[in-house]
């Protein structure tokens, strides 16, 4: 059992008044992602959504490709990709092309997505979401046997189908989302959970979720678990601490979610995102929001140790901090990264050990 530090969601999002060039915002990206990997992280994690005026990350998969050709050792995560927005065949056929290039280092985290707006313009009735989420899965598995194999299901049906490449080993799938029957879908289908964003309390409350359904399933192993945080550490890189840009950033990302999450037809898990959001909107403008682990590296360390302890004595646990917030220059980003990893990481992995 073993806490694991990774970093993201890399989603290459640029502000629409922002005028940086997509090709110097897409090399930040790289760049970002060698310097994760010098300073220790133990993975990378992508994130996926489609018709944004901020760019918000469309081609997960030529990224993570890119990614496998500048990195050498980390696991390398999708949080997530929308299954339903994918024919099953090609999702099974980028993802084991993913993990040849990486030499076996993809992690394939899934979930059903939740924008109307992407089902619409890409012609899928989100009422077959799950469906399609469970045959992704279905089809993933059997394809990267290497062995032909036949399926009938709701968009696909093949009758001794041969799949190339054969991954280096089979990527495990793990399943994300923020209700019951989500991680209950885990239990079920995945080789981990990816809990969203949220405090200490909602994540054990999520992982006793799933444990009570992989018990009466009759799952043995505690599944592993990935969790999200969204972090600020007053920057050393200004003599004054200037935290502007990650407010700016931070604010950009919020309001795009309010929006987001207010336009979709889904309740339940979209209602708690939806009070945080209200909540964060709502306060003074040059302010922080509380659900930003932020402050100095003591302060960051305090915030995150009982999380970093809490589950590394059960079950494998990806703790993945965001540190990058659109606008942030790469010096800003590479700063936060720096410290992050210097004067963080090693008193989570020693609360982590003593736990």
């Amino acid at each position: 059992m073993a806490l694991l530090i990774d970093y993201g969601l890399v989603t290459a999002q640029r502000a629409p008044e922002d005028p940086t060039p997509w090709t110097e915002v897409y090399d930040d990206v790289l760049a970002v992602a060698a310097a994760v990997e010098a300073a220790g992280f133990d993975g990378l994690w992508v994130s996926e959504h489609h018709f944004t005026d901020d760019g918000y990350m469309s081609g997960l998969f030529p990224v993570l490709g890119a990614l496998a050709g500048v990195t050498k050792r980390m696991t390398l995560g999708s949080n997530v990709a929308l299954a339903p927005l994918y024919n099953p065949l090609r999702l099974a056929e980028d993802a084991a092309v993913i993990d040849v290039l990486s030499h076996g280092r993809l992690l394939l985290g899934l979930a059903i997505g939740y924008r109307d707006e992407e089902f619409a313009a890409l012609g899928v009735p989100k009422r077959e979401r799950v469906a399609r989420l469970h045959e992704c899965v279905a089809v993933c598995r059997k394809a990267w046997t290497g062995e032909r194999f036949s399926h009938s299901g709701v968009t696909t049906s093949v009758d001794g189908l041969v799949v190339r490449p054969i991954p280096a080993s089979p990527p495990p799938i793990w399943l994300g989302g923020w209700v019951d029957a989500a991680i209950e879908r885990a239990a079920a289908l995945g080789d981990g959970y990816i809990s969203p964003l949220g405090d200490l309390d909602d994540t054990i409350r999520r992982v006793d979720v799933l444990d009570g359904a992989a018990e009466r399933l009759g799952r043995a192993d505690p599944l592993p678990i990935g969790t999200a945080t969204w972090c600020a550490l007053t920057p050393k890189a200004s003599s004054e601490g200037d935290t502007s840009s990650i407010l700016r950033g931070v604010t950009h990302l919020y309001d795009r979610y309010a929006n987001w999450y207010g336009s979709s037809t889904d309740v339940g898990g979209g209602r708690a995102v939806g009070e945080m959001i209200a909540q964060i909107l709502g306060l003074p403008s040059d302010q922080l929001p509380p659900t930003i682990v932020s402050g100095a590296a003591e302060q960051v360390v305090a915030a995150l140790a009982p999380l970093a302890a809490q589950f590394s004595d059960s079950r494998d646990h990806r703790l993945c901090v965001r540190l990058q917030y659109p606008g942030m220059s790469r010096t800003e980003v590479l700063d936060q990264i720096t410290q992050f990893s210097t004067e963080v990481m090693p008193a989570l992995r020693a609360a982590a050990s003593r736990s």
